[in-house]
């Protein structure tokens, strides 16, 4: 790509077509810089408990607690405005339905807890419980 009268000096330009200044590579002794070992070294992913996110499930499984201990934040999320909103519209009874569906749902959750089965089995990492 051209520009009009050659107003750029290094001659590099942008995607919209403005002068920029050339990329600059490392020196060889700047490559050679060696990293540092604790830099590359990956965290041991710690491991959740399966007796407390059963307890949770259990005694406060309608508020997703559970879920949010095990990472499944939008699971969580899901569970606690259900329950919210299950005992705000109760005055109109159109909120024992929400609230039967959120505790279907937590007790099909404890129960796979209990078992270790399916996604509960492990955290959101993907860690298994112990």
């Amino acid at each position: 790509m051209s520009q009009p009268f050659n107003q750029n000096q290094y001659g590099h330009y942008d995607k919209d077509g403005l002068p920029v200044a050339p990329p600059t590579y490392p020196t060889p002794q700047q490559q050679a810089a060696p990293m540092p070992m604790y830099a590359a070294m990956p965290q041991a992913a710690q491991q959740k408990s399966w007796l407390v996110a059963v307890l949770l499930a259990f005694f406060l499984g309608t508020l997703g607690l559970h879920n949010f201990y095990l990472g499944n934040t939008g699971r969580g999320v899901a569970q606690l405005s259900l329950t919210v909103l299950g005992w705000v519209t109760a005055l109109i009874l159109i909120g024992f339905v929400f609230l039967a569906v959120v505790g279907l749902w937590v007790f099909i959750d404890f129960v796979l807890l209990l078992l270790r089965s399916g996604s509960m089995s492990t955290d959101s990492r993907g860690v298994p419980l112990n």
